[in-house]
């Protein structure tokens, strides 16, 4: 039987957790739903991104994930046993002795090994300070499709993050200059939830690393992107958002779509009206504003929207485009026309 020391409860969930993300929810390949140990890291892989923890241990299997992840999220004591006995992963403690099928697949762990080989070589560099917050931020601003290619990322250039859905487009400057890459807009929330602090862009693969040695990995894309530039110097009316915004911010979060926040905003005389409607319900918010000019109706994303109107309240109008622009920040989004 071989098996690892005692590890801490605690420090397995954390690993767990940090890979579970690479976990397919479609499981499209079978494999695509297990944990691998590969002796030094647990590893995740859904074709898409891979996602490596260090974790030693003494054998190397892969165990369905979510049976792993369900059991140890339960374990109540501060340590817990991990051994390989007859093709089982056996999880034990004072109280617990779970034994759980495992299955060895090696064309996937193939391309698990791939991703770790294309590591050798690797010379990391830092990422800028506000990275995380940046490409968050440029994230709501991307296509949810992913037919629609490098619209679907978030496109780093030097010193400068954009995104768009060919509806509205976010630039956000970063504090220092990196790698051109594209970054895939889905995978965002999961690659900043491990606070990455170091990338590596190889030619098939870009790694991010955080400071506990955990490596989220994804395919590198190719491909062109539009150039926005010209939206960004636009000159239009400026109004001054309702320094009360912010609560009607917060009303209308209750009942945005968590993956794509999006609420209505709307400013007429005198009036500024922030509402969303979802099977939850509706709620809408009013606030005085000085404007007396045609009513002007935009959609954007009110996370977006919390962030930068701690950095301005102004917003600029054309004719077809509404701008909101701070220092390091910018959000171009077209007009609607009102509905009946």
């Amino acid at each position: 039987m071989k098996k690892t020391k005692p590890v801490s409860t605690s420090k397995l969930q954390i690993a767990l957790e940090h890979v579970k993300p690479g976990i397919s929810a479609q499981n499209t390949i079978n494999m695509m739903g297990y944990f691998l140990f590969s002796g030094t890291h647990i590893v995740s892989y859904n074709n898409k991104i891979s996602i490596a923890y260090p974790f030693k241990t003494e054998f190397e299997l892969f165990v369905k994930a979510q049976t792993l992840f369900n059991i140890v999220s339960k374990i109540s004591t501060k340590s817990v046993m991990l051994s390989e006995k007859a093709n089982k992963l056996c999880v034990r403690t004072n109280t617990v002795n779970a034994q759980l099928a495992t299955i060895k697949d090696e064309e996937v762990a193939g391309r698990m090994n791939n991703v770790a080989e294309d590591l050798a070589d690797a010379d990391w560099s830092e990422l800028p300070d506000n990275f995380n917050t940046s490409i968050s931020l440029c994230a709501f601003s991307a296509s949810t499709q992913e037919s629609a290619g490098t619209l679907s990322c978030v496109r780093v250039s030097g010193d400068v993050c954009v995104a768009s859905n060919n509806i509205q487009i976010a630039h956000i400057k970063l504090s220092s200059k990196m790698d051109d890459m594209f970054i895939l807009a889905s995978e965002i929330k999961s690659l900043v939830n491990i606070n990455p602090t170091a990338y590596y862009a190889s030619d098939a693969w870009i790694h991010f690393q955080n400071e506990d040695g955990c490596i989220f990995s994804m395919r590198n894309t190719k491909g062109d992107y539009p150039d926005f530039t010209q939206f960004f110097g636009i000159e239009g009316t400026k109004i001054q958002l309702p320094t009360d915004l912010s609560e009607g911010i917060a009303l209308t979060s209750v009942l945005v779509d968590q993956i794509d926040p999006i609420v209505h905003l709307r400013i007429a005389k005198n009036t500024c009206t922030i509402k969303v409607a979802s099977d939850g319900g509706s709620i809408q918010h009013r606030a005085k504003v000085k404007y007396k000019g045609d009513p002007i109706v935009f959609l954007i994303n009110v996370q977006f929207l919390k962030e930068i109107i701690t950095h301005t309240s102004t917003v600029e109008i054309t004719e077809s485009v509404v701008k909101l622009q701070s220092d390091g920040f910018s959000l171009v989004t077209a007009l609607y026309a009102e509905s009946n």
